[in-house]
């Protein structure tokens, strides 16, 4: 058993920008980065094909995870079975 207490940090909707200039994403990367944390960024896969890759990249080259946050964030209760699969 775990005794210590720890939190996990999570990100919705990543990546936003190309840019890897000042972006919300980037400054989250550097706040972890100064403080020795770790992250589970939530990608879409609309937002990946839009602009993603070099955010993409950072995240990962900074050791943080990659999660998947379907293909366009839809709502799954209200989709087909078939749907929710080509979402994910």
């Amino acid at each position: 058993m775990i005794n210590e207490k720890l939190v996990a940090f999570t990100f919705d909707d990543v990546p936003s920008y190309e840019d890897l200039g000042d972006n919300p994403t980037t400054v989250i990367l550097n706040v972890l980065e100064r403080f020795g944390g770790k992250a589970t960024f939530f990608v879409t896969g609309k937002g990946y094909r839009k602009n993603g890759r070099k955010l993409i990249d950072a995240i990962l080259e900074r050791g943080h995870e990659i999660a998947n946050h379907s293909d366009t964030h839809a709502h799954m209760n209200s989709l087909s079975r078939e749907k929710m699969i080509a979402e994910m």
